[in-house]
C-alpha cells in the first residue's frame, strides 16, 4: 500500500507499507492518522482507482470513515504479481 497525505498541493507525507489483510490495511492507513493527529472530519481518503482485488480494503477502511472516494470508478485489473505499485499501474503504464 502506497500512502500519500498532502494538503492541498503540498505533500506532507508519503511511505509504502506492506499489506496483505484488511486488518494490515486498517492499521497502517490508521497509524498515519494517528501520527498527523487527523480529526475524523478533517480527512478524506482518495484511494487512486478501484482494483477489483482490493475491494475488501475499500469496504473496511468505510466502515470506520465516512469519507472514502475513488479517482476514478473503474474497476481495474492490474497483473499484481509483476507490478509493484499496482493502485499508480493505470497512471503510470
Amino acid at each position: 500500500m502506497d500512502v500519500f497525505l498532502r494538503n492541498k498541493s503540498t505533500l506532507l507525507f508519503h511511505n509504502r507499507f506492506p499489506i496483505t489483510t484488511d486488518d494490515e490495511f486498517l492499521y497502517y492507513l490508521f497509524f498515519v492518522v494517528e501520527q498527523f493527529d487527523l480529526k475524523t472530519d478533517d480527512f478524506e481518503l482518495i484511494f487512486m482507482g478501484k482494483i477489483i482485488e482490493f475491494d475488501s480494503f475499500y469496504k473496511a477502511a468505510s466502515r470506520y470513515h465516512d469519507h472514502c472516494t475513488f479517482m476514478s470508478e473503474t474497476n481495474q485489473n492490474p497483473d499484481l504479481a509483476t507490478h509493484q505499485a499496482p493502485f499508480l499501474a493505470s497512471y503510470f503504464c
